[in-house]
This record gives C-alpha cells, structure tokens and sequence, in this order.
C-alpha cells in the first residue's frame, strides 16, 4: 500500500520492480484509515509505504490519534 498522493515517480517505480501499489488516499491528518483497514483485509499486503512527517507533495504529517489508531489496528 501506498499514500495517494505521493511521491511523483513511486508509483512508476514500483511497478518497475514488479510491485504492484495499492494506493490509500492521503488526508490532512494521514491515511484514511477505513479506506486503509478495507484494503488490508482483502489484499493482504505485506508492507505499506507512508511518509508521516512533511508528506510529499501535500506537507502534512500524520496526527497522533490516526497513528495509535493505525497502530493498534495492525496490531
């Protein structure tokens, strides 16, 4: 999985490797964790590729109650 937006050649250079990306839509306050949890139950990914601090390209970060949420869901 991936921050949707992101990094402009990430996507590209995923799918060079072979990756194939599942993008998660990035909010103000970080991934959106619903679009996230519905993701990760059907597909089953193995990793996620997020910037929390100064997200490229919308600069924000993620906020402390999307990160305990986000943790104690992968949990």
């Amino acid at each position: 999985m991936v921050d949707d937006p992101g990094h402009f050649n990430l996507f590209s250079n995923l799918q060079l490797q072979g990756i194939d990306a599942l993008p998660v839509t990035r909010t103000a306050e970080g991934p959106d964790l619903e679009q996230l949890e519905a993701l990760a139950r059907e597909y089953r990914p193995k990793v996620m590729f997020t910037q929390s601090v100064l997200h490229t390209p919308t600069s924000s970060m993620c906020r402390q109650p999307v990160l305990l949420r986000w943790i104690t869901c992968s949990e």
